[in-house]
């Protein structure tokens, strides 16, 4: 059967019985993901007992059994399902018309999970039939035209505005088939082909008028909301530990959920920033300064160090003129050879930063070429074997390189270059060492668009983990409470600045959205 050939319930089964089970899957889940805004918009009219965070869990729950398959994941799929799927399908065939949209899209979602199981758990407890999966997408549209009477399946003739709908919306299950047919990954493709139809940016408008109205709840929700749409989705491994807060939290209501969201964003955010360092407090001043946690050994970091020295010494004290633009990169070797407490990563960032500019020096014919000059070809040659020998011998330095190269950023830093610099210069202000300098320098670089990319994505992840890092407590911060994890009696004038900013907020959404989570 072509793909232009499925136009209905009927010719969706057909050619889903020639398909594996998890293109049903893909399938309902964005049919589901269609109807959200309709469910969510009319949370007002929902019956009592049955609230919007349990939509929520089970979208949640599918994408991420979808995208990596844990024993935790499925088992919480399996006990979602278990324990709303019968309900929904009994009420959903009684309702008043208003709830059939939240009732379809649960059918969905539950339909959905239960075709994971089956197809990756093997187990035959909940059985899932093909017409069972089509089925949900007619009932998703039909859902929106409210058009189900109480006490049958019967669907009235359409009006042309109906038709049309109805057209447009079997157009986009098309779209979804030729997805699933091509690639195995269609949550990463936005969610709508082309632009969303009235009825969806009209409930879409809907669903996040009701969020604004208690933003502190729905902070998250609103940026994987925004992410699925734009099939850019959120770390999974955040959405998986969100989707597995206990059932007891999930049942508080929106408060607690959102609270132990923050703490679980604050986690994630500081293990995919670790930087081989950690941020203390001066007991003495009451000044923050940075402690390295290294496995280099002694004689390595000396050798390494004794290279970059000897780079710089080959030119003399002073640069001649054919070699003058050389200096930017001279600094940043001598600014970090400064620090006698420089991380090793420091000194392979110096060493690779300071490579890079050599070579656009060259590209741009403002030095002499390697090639034909023996104190450029021996400046690269020493500063490139120091980078290598920290990163053959320090396994933290490899972690980290394999931890900055993971995050794919954007331009989320940039856009809140104002907020970025400015939290950076004030943190500077109660930070002791070479940590004053390098918030600033960091901030500079991290924000400015015509940095160069590998210096830029470098500065960015060092900035980035060191702003969480002072905000340890942050999480709380943005709750408007006064719990820390590292007390504000410990951190001094630094706790108590954080709290008292705006700014700081700003960039910690800005670097939770740069790390992907938003």
């Amino acid at each position: 059967m072509d793909i232009e050939d499925i136009k209905d319930r009927e010719s969706l089964e057909a050619w889903l019985k020639t398909r594996p089970r998890e293109d049903a899957v893909a399938i309902a889940h964005r049919a589901a993901l269609r109807v959200f805004p309709l469910a969510m918009s009319a949370r007002d009219q929902m019956a009592t007992g049955f609230g919007d965070f349990v939509y929520l869990r089970i979208l949640l729950t599918n994408a991420a059994l979808s995208n990596g398959r844990s024993p935790e994941i499925m088992n919480l799929a399996v006990r979602l399902n278990k324990t709303n799927a019968a309900s929904l399908v009994a009420r959903g065939l009684r309702s008043s018309q208003v709830l059939m949209a939240f009732d379809a899209a649960l059918l969905s979602l539950s339909l959905s999970i239960s075709a994971n199981n089956f197809a990756y758990l093997g187990s035959r407890a909940v059985e899932v039939s093909w017409s069972s999966i089509a089925s949900v997408l007619d009932m998703s549209l039909q859902s929106h035209l409210s058009r189900f009477p109480p006490d049958d399946m019967i669907v009235p003739a359409m009006s042309p505005s109906e038709h049309e709908v109805f057209t447009d919306f079997w157009e986009v299950v098309r779209a979804d088939i030729s997805i699933v047919t091509a690639t195995n990954d269609a949550l990463q493709l936005p969610l709508w082909p082309d632009t969303p139809p009235d009825w969806f940016t009209q409930a879409d408008h809907e669903t996040r008028a009701i969020w604004a109205e208690n933003p502190e709840h729905w902070d998250f929700w609103t940026r994987w909301w925004d992410a699925t749409i734009a099939g850019a989705p959120l770390v999974w491994g955040l959405q998986r530990d969100i989707a597995l807060i206990p059932d007891d939290v999930w049942k508080q209501g929106p408060s607690p959920v959102a609270e132990a969201i923050r703490e679980i964003e604050a986690r994630h955010a500081l293990e995919l920033t670790a930087n081989g360092e950690a941020l203390v407090v001066n007991p003495e001043t009451g000044f923050a300064r940075l402690v390295a946690e290294t496995d280099l050994p002694d004689d390595i970091a000396t050798y390494a160090r004794r290279k970059m020295k000897t780079a710089l010494r080959r030119f003399g004290p002073e640069l001649d003129n054919q070699y003058r633009p050389l200096e930017p990169a001279h600094a940043r070797l001598r600014e970090t050879l400064e620090d006698s407490a420089a991380l090793p990563v420091e000194l392979f960032d110096a060493c690779a930063s300071s490579s890079r500019m050599v070579v656009i020096l060259v590209r741009n014919d403002a030095v002499p070429s390697p090639e034909t000059d023996a104190l450029i070809s021996e400046y690269l040659t020493l500063i490139r074997e120091a980078a290598a020998d920290i990163l053959a011998h320090d396994i933290k330095t490899q972690d980290i390189i394999t931890r900055r190269n993971a995050i794919q950023g954007n331009n989320a830093l940039i856009e809140n270059g104002e907020a970025i610099r400015f939290t950076a210069d004030q943190l500077a202000k109660v930070s002791e060492g070479p940590l004053s300098r390098l918030m600033r320098r960091d901030a500079e670089v991290a924000t400015d668009p015509k940095a160069d990319t590998e210096n830029r994505k470098d500065s960015s992840f060092r900035l980035a983990g060191r702003i969480l890092r002072f905000g340890t407590f942050a999480v709380s911060f943005v709750a408007g409470t006064a719990r820390t994890i590292t007390s504000i009696k410990e951190i001094g004038r630094v706790g108590s600045w954080i709290i008292a900013r705006p700014e700081f907020q700003q960039a910690w959404s800005a670097i939770l959205r740069f790390l992907g989570f938003a």
